[in-house]
Formats: structure tokens, C-alpha cells, sequence
């Protein structure tokens, strides 16, 4: 059986007693919050390998405005997921497909997702993900941190075993980059699990890069980036300072500042159309 669909398989089996242990998403508040203060009034958000609904149902309380479609793979966990956050859309789906929703969302959660991807498996998910994105769009990202080499079975007895899989952040980062993603957040959770093990939970924020088309007035142009230097750059150097750019957009953490991050977006928008004008 496909490890994922055996993973799907055991979690359904064990749907009720996961939901009871990993219930409290206390510990990825801020992290939550730093995405969702990347989402518009009224966004769309996806959210891929639901489980039992813990993260969704934090979404939800934090921003009752946002629309949410919540999906996974375990029957069993998209029925707790619906119990619990009866406002979302659900959606029986496997991650993997997420292409073939032929949908484009504000922002995309995948929370732990990733564990069960081997890196292959996680770079075509990335870029995939990346592609149903709008411009600007957020995506949020946990998972296990440890070297992939340490990847491997785990579970209560072996009949129930899971391939367990490790990412290193710069392997994610370096994926994101190349599915045109900049990272607003890395941050790291760190605690002892029940069986006495040091877990470390890698949390990534990015955001696609604001490429709204080009502009042809350079008095515009020279404007719009004035600061940033008008001479031409490569498209590495472009690519540079729009991350820079969606790194102070993306720095608020709090919905306080909205009306300043949306006039602030607006410059990143005119500007990354410049820089990319004056790099042709």
C-alpha cells in the first residue's frame, strides 16, 4: 500500500484518540497569526491534511471572516474535522491531488503534512501548492525538523507503522524559492514527546512574489523605487528585493495594522512591477 494511504489508514483507525492528544494548537498560535494576517477580508483559505480539524478549528476562531475549505485523505478525520468546524467547506482529498482542484486560494495550510512526503514527494507538493496560490498569497507549512536520513517506519506495533518523514528547513527554503515563494517566518517548537523523545516542529510562513505585470513609464518607475536603486538588475537582484519587501509586508504579525500592510502591498506590487520594467 502507498505509505501515505497506509498513514491515512492507521490515522483513521485512531481518529477519536488523536483528535484528544493533539487537540491544543496552543503552541502555533503565533505562527497561525502571522498567515492569517497575510489573508484579505473575506480570503479563501485551503487547508490540506485537516486531521481531526484542531488547526482548522483555530483558523476559524481567529478569522470567523475568512472562508476555509478543509480537506483529507481519512474519511474518519474529515468527519471529526466537519464536527468541529461545522462553518468550513470539507473535502475527502489527498494533498498530493491538490493541483486538480482547479481552484486558486489566498492562502494554503498544510500543518504537519509534510511528514508524511518523502523529499521528492514534498518538492513536487510545494510547487504545486505554489501554483494554486493568488499573488501575494500565503502559505503555511509545519512539519518535523530533523535530517531526512533519520526518515523512517514508526508506529505502535508493526502492523500499524508509518513512514515517518524528516525536512531540514534550508532543503524547504531552497523549494520554496524555486516555486516562487519567499519565506516571511521560520520559527521552531521545541518540547518532549510522551515517549520521552526531543521534537523539534519546523514553521515556515511564505509568500508568492507580487508580480503584477510590468510598468512602461519609467518616470513611474523610477519613482515607485526610489530607494531601492534604478539601475538595471538582473532578475536574481529583482527577485532579492521583492523578498526583502514582502519580508517588511509580512512582518506585522497582527491585524492592527491592516490598512498600513494593504497601502504598504500596494507600494511592493508597483514596485516589484518596476524593478522587473527596468530589468528587461
Amino acid at each position: 500500500m502507498d505509505p501515505t494511504q497506509r498513514a491515512a489508514r492507521i490515522f483513521g483507525e485512531f481518529a477519536e484518540a488523536y483528535a484528544l492528544k493533539y487537540g491544543d494548537v496552543g503552541r502555533y498560535g503565533p505562527s497561525l497569526d502571522r498567515f492569517l494576517a497575510l489573508i484579505p477580508d473575506g480570503g479563501h483559505v485551503l487547508e490540506l491534511a485537516c486531521g481531526p480539524g484542531n488547526v482548522t478549528r483555530g483558523l476559524a476562531d481567529r478569522r470567523p471572516d475568512v472562508r476555509i475549505l478543509s480537506t483529507d485523505l481519512a474519511q474518519e478525520m474529515l468527519m471529526l474535522a466537519r464536527r468541529a468546524v461545522p462553518e468550513a467547506e470539507h473535502l475527502l482529498l489527498d494533498m498530493r491531488a491538490v493541483g486538480t482542484l482547479g481552484q486558486q486560494f489566498h492562502g494554503v495550510v498544510c500543518a504537519f503534512g509534510l511528514t508524511y512526503l518523502d523529499q521528492q514527494a514534498a518538492a513536487k507538493f510545494i510547487r504545486d501548492v505554489a501554483g494554486c496560490l493568488l499573488p501575494g498569497g500565503a502559505l503555511y507549512l509545519s512539519t518535523m525538523e530533523d535530517d531526512p536520513a533519520k526518515s523512517g517506519w514508526e508506529g505502535p506495533s508493526e502492523d500499524r507503522l508509518i513512514l515517518m518523514n524528516y525536512h531540514l528547513a534550508k532543503d524547504l527554503g531552497a523549494v520554496l524559492r524555486t516555486a516562487g515563494l519567499a519565506s516571511v517566518l521560520e520559527d521552531r517548537v521545541s518540547y518532549v514527546a510522551p515517549n520521552g523523545n526531543a521534537v523539534t516542529d519546523l514553521l515556515i510562513v511564505a509568500r508568492t512574489y507580487l508580480n503584477h505585470g510590468r510598468t512602461t513609464d519609467t518616470a513611474a518607475c523610477l519613482g515607485a523605487s526610489r530607494g531601492l536603486g534604478t539601475r538595471p538588475l538582473r532578475q536574481t537582484s529583482v527577485q532579492r528585493k521583492e523578498e526583502d519587501l514582502l519580508h517588511v509586508v509580512g512582518a506585522r504579525g497582527t491585524r492592527s495594522d491592516q490598512v498600513d500592510t494593504r497601502a504598504a502591498s500596494g507600494m511592493v506590487r508597483r514596485t516589484a512591477g518596476c524593478l522587473r520594467s527596468l530589468a528587461q
